[in-house]
């Protein structure tokens, strides 16, 4: 079966990108941050945590991809 992008709209017009602001750095932070930077139509814009070392940490280990 052949994949089918999906189609991003708003107001009726297409979109190109979807930006992206990650909300709390826990266990599974990692293997969201890789699916969003690895989609064509996707963009991370932000990260942030309660724990500014966390967001610091998962910043630096990722290398400042965001």
């Amino acid at each position: 079966m052949k994949r089918v992008e999906p189609r991003i709209k708003k107001n009726g017009m297409e979109l190109e990108t979807v930006k992206v602001g990650m909300v709390e750095l826990g266990l599974a932070a990692n293997s969201h941050f890789q699916g969003h930077v690895t989609h064509p139509h996707a963009e991370v814009v932000a990260i942030c945590d309660m724990d500014i070392e966390n967001a610091d940490n998962f910043y630096q280990h990722n290398n400042g991809n965001t």
